[in-house]
């Protein structure tokens, strides 16, 4: 089992990393994040925006502190930000009522942290369920970012 940082190590910024988010970019969003999630930011995220600030990598997409064109500050693709995705997804037309929510994609699913449960969880993007509760749900952020990354890298 390899740490995410070796995995992010593997992907080259031609790949799939972007440029990197500034101590001070994560500051601003902080509080906002412990608003919408209902718990502080983990370190596995900012440890991963540190390096880049947002992440596309073999249809894996973990968001980014905002959302970004591509060209925008050397970006090499559209990223999407974590707090306007979870405005889009949890509100758009109506609002939602759903204790998940979400710090990227991978193909038809998303990652999502639940608040019901506080586990970290694989959803399906249509019915945001897990496909199987026991192989899609864990305890931290940093186990649910490096078994996707892992299936992928």
């Amino acid at each position: 089992m390899r740490d995410i940082d070796a995995l992010l190590t593997e992907i080259d910024e031609d790949e799939g990393l972007e440029p990197a988010a500034t101590a001070a970019d994560i500051d601003v969003l902080t509080p906002r994040f412990r608003e919408v999630f209902g718990i502080d930011l983990p370190e596995t995220i900012r440890n991963i925006w540190l390096r880049s600030d947002g992440v596309w990598v073999n249809g894996v997409h973990l968001y980014g502190t905002r959302d970004f064109e591509e060209g925008e500050q050397g970006r090499s693709v559209d990223t999407l930000g974590i707090l306007e995705s979870n405005e889009r997804l949890l509100e758009g037309g109506h609002t939602i009522d759903s204790p998940l929510r979400f710090i990227g994609d991978v193909d038809d699913q998303l990652l999502a942290y639940d608040t019901s449960d506080n586990r970290w969880k694989l959803v399906d993007r249509t019915d945001w369920e897990p496909d199987d509760e026991e192989e899609d749900s864990h305890a931290t952020c940093e186990e649910l970012i490096r078994d996707v990354l892992e299936s992928r890298v």
